[in-house]
């Protein structure tokens, strides 16, 4: 294995189980693929105590783009768009590693 601080999925689904995730030797996974990891890859992970940022925070700026836009009425620029989207992201983040 390889050590690291970060591991970011990025392309394919399903493409990290128990057996892969064993030797991975990171301080954070993003899995900004949809369903990068397998449900017995993420709960080895958790058991091990390498907290995982899921596909649902790490790849959601455009579910995030669309809501913003839609509550706005379509009136934001592109600059408050993205800025109020990184401050969800950011705050969505920051909770999820306070409770991992």
């Amino acid at each position: 294995s390889r050590q690291a601080d970060v591991l970011v999925l990025a392309a394919n689904s399903h493409t990290v189980g128990v057996n892969e995730s064993e030797k991975i030797d990171v301080k954070v996974i993003v899995e900004g693929s949809n369903f990068g990891l397998i449900q017995n890859a993420r709960d080895y992970l958790f058991q091990a105590g390498i907290p995982t940022i899921p596909d649902v925070i790490a790849s959601s700026s455009s579910g995030a783009m669309v809501a913003h836009q839609m509550n706005s009425g379509n009136s934001y620029s592109e600059e408050t768009l993205w800025s109020k989207i990184r401050e969800s992201i950011s705050e969505t983040t920051r909770q999820i590693v306070t409770i991992a």
